[in-house]
């Protein structure tokens, strides 16, 4: 199909990503490669990991390799290890120049660092101290956005507060925060968000 040569998956998880990896990047890039996608990208779960090996393999297939990282956000600060504090959601940032990886790569030092408490995690205000260069999806399912816009069990629905987030973070990144859309399995089960 022609359109696919202008289709750039931005949301990806290699064998690498914490407890989400499906395939290797050496599988995505041969499949970017025969469906002609001039881009592609790691956003692992909570690490940035293989990052060299990836961009050489995209390069040597003349594939433009987007870094990124799935982030987990504590719900309060990121070094905060008591039980109050065990649950996080899910953001996508992406690095859009040299300033941006080197920003991905002192998040994730710090997440593992000083934030590991089941998982590594950052905060908003450690993201929004090193956003230079970076790119903000708002992120999936178990993000920030969707866990106030969905209607099952331990969620309640608040569409008012989903909008202050979203505000939130397009004052931090303008033009550089997008939401993020996907076609989620949980549409299809019946279950009502």
């Amino acid at each position: 199909m022609e359109n696919r040569k202008t289709y750039v998956p931005i949301h990806t998880h290699d064998e690498s990503s914490l407890l989400d990896g499906l395939a290797s990047f050496k599988e995505y890039i041969k499949k970017a490669k025969e469906y002609g996608m001039p881009g592609l990208s790691m956003t692992n779960h909570g690490r940035i990991a293989l990052v060299d090996d990836f961009y050489q393999a995209c390069k040597e297939n003349d594939i433009n390799p987007i870094i990124g990282c799935e982030f987990y956000v504590a719900h309060g600060k990121y070094d905060d290890k008591t039980p109050e504090n065990k649950d996080r959601w899910h953001i996508t940032v992406i690095a859009k120049n040299n300033q941006g990886v080197k920003n991905l790569y002192h998040l994730s030092y710090l997440m593992n660092k000083n934030g590991f408490y089941y998982k590594p995690r950052i905060d908003d205000d450690l993201l929004f101290k090193y956003k230079e260069g970076l790119i903000v999806l708002s992120g999936c399912a178990g993000s920030e956005i969707n866990s106030h816009l969905r209607r099952d069990e331990g969620y309640e629905y608040d569409f008012d507060k989903a909008v202050e987030v979203a505000k939130k973070f397009k004052e931090q990144f303008g033009e550089d925060y997008y939401i993020e859309l996907q076609d989620h399995p949980m549409r299809s089960t019946g279950k009502q968000w």
